[in-house]
Parts: C-alpha cells; structure tokens; sequence
C-alpha cells in the first residue's frame, strides 16, 4: 500500500542499506481518493520514491500507465506482475445459497469488496433501484465492511433486496450463490473479486476503471460500463434476461483466467 511503501523505502534509504528496493502498486491514490491539493503532494511523493526504487511493480498496465503518466518512474523500471491466488471447492448454488439464507430462486447478483468510498457504495444502491424496478425478483449479497457499511444497511432498512453479510471469508460459497459480480468503483488496481469471479464462471458487470479492463473482456468475459447506475443497470439487466449469455460468459472466463491464474 502507499503507505507502507513510503514508510519501507525511507527506511531502507535512512538505513544506508544496499539492499534493492522494490515496490507494488496494487493501485495508486492519483485520482478518487483525496483532494486536488493533497493528491500533488502524493504525486510529488512518489516520483521522489520512485528515484530511490530499483524495481516497481504494477499489477496492471493501465496502472503502469497511469502512474508514467504523472511522472512516476520511468519505463524500465516497472514489471507488471498481476495478482497470484487460487480459488478452493464450490458448492452448488442451491447448497450456497440456502447457506447464506437467500432465496434459492431468485436471480442473485453479489458484490464483494471493502466498503470505502472509492468504492462507489451510492452507486451500488442506485444500481440496486434500477435493477430492483426491471427485475423484482433480483437479490442482491454485499460481502464487506468499512466506512460505508453504515449507508448500505440504510438501504437495505429502505426495501432494498439486499443481503449485507459483513466480512466474509468465504468468497467460494458467496460466488457460487451468485450469477453475476457487480464492481461500481472510482478506481481499481486489478479487482481480485474478479479474478476469483471469473475462476469460478460468474460473469462480471464492472465501471471499467484503472485496470479492470486488463481482466474483463468487453463482451467475452463480462460487460465493462461508464461510472453511472443507468449504464450498470443495463448491462446487468441485459445479463439477468439472457441466461445463455451469462452461462457463455462464465465458461469463456473460465478458460481466460484458469489459463493465467
């Protein structure tokens, strides 16, 4: 994280030590996070850190990209590296769902993620109302915590088809519930939930931001979109109407992500 990276690197160069310095940007905090005034600084930061790193690592080429083209770095010093996980066992989607107390029938769509603003939880529950008037029958399961929890459970009080499970560690029965993964963020590095959703043939609805596009093939794999709920109400309504798209989404992603993951 940048914060641990800044930490780590000072002390390495404060140390006098000779050993190599290495970085990741799992993301960057370059645009979503802070103010215009407080970003320069980060900026300023990581370009003084980056003169001082032997390698950075990117786990992304729209990350890559993105931090060049504040000035941070130079081309040589990045490898893109992309996240290394593996994903256990599935159970059935009957089993999954009676597990976590939905409603076996419905069509379930799930979010996972930290719930922080860069996050877009508003987006979330404005996507959920336009699903909601398309789709009545649609639920939805929100795996997470954090700063916005409290705004998600205002809406689940408001007649939302949401389930809002907290913190979760088992991402393998809340993606075998579902038939769709919903991103809604600002910003993103390379959304582990995807990987694990498309390791698992869930087909993805997702803002495509940062380097989420390096994932998700537009149209093969899931359905990337502009930032705003109509769009994403869109797509996932397209994908909740079409079964046979979602089930040709999920097999594609299967082969794409078995084959690098």
């Amino acid at each position: 994280t940048a914060k641990a990276g800044t930490l780590g690197r000072a002390a390495a160069m404060l140390s006098g030590s000779q050993a190599k310095r290495v970085h990741t940007f799992h993301g960057h905090l370059l645009h979503g996070y802070f103010s215009p005034g407080f970003t320069k600084g980060v900026i300023a930061a990581e370009r003084a850190l980056a003169r001082h790193s032997d390698r950075l690592i990117a786990v992304g080429a729209k990350v890559k990209e993105d931090l060049l083209g504040h000035g941070i770095g130079s081309p040589d010093q990045y490898r893109i590296v992309p996240p290394g996980l593996s994903l256990g066992e599935l159970p059935s989607q009957t089993e999954a769902r009676h597990e976590l107390g939905l409603d076996i029938e419905r069509p379930t769509i799930c979010f996972i993620g930290r719930l922080t603003p860069i996050k877009r939880i508003d987006r979330l529950i404005e996507t959920g109302r336009g699903v909601q008037m398309r789709h009545p029958d649609a639920q939805f399961i929100v795996a997470g915590e954090g700063l916005e929890y409290a705004r998600l459970l205002d809406a689940v009080s408001e007649g939302l088809p949401i389930t809002a499970l907290g913190w979760r560690s088992d991402v393998e029965r809340i993606l075998a519930a579902s038939d769709v993964l919903l991103l809604t963020s600002d910003n993103e590095g390379t959304p582990v939930s995807i990987i694990q959703a498309g390791l698992a043939g869930i087909p993805v609805v997702a803002t495509n931001v940062g380097s989420v596009s390096d994932i998700v093939l537009d149209g093969e794999t899931g359905i990337l979109t502009q930032t705003t709920p109509a769009d994403l109400t869109e797509a996932l309504s397209a994908l909740l109407t079409d079964a046979d798209a979602r089930r040709h989404m999920g097999d594609t992603a299967i082969e794409v992500y078995q084959s690098i993951y």
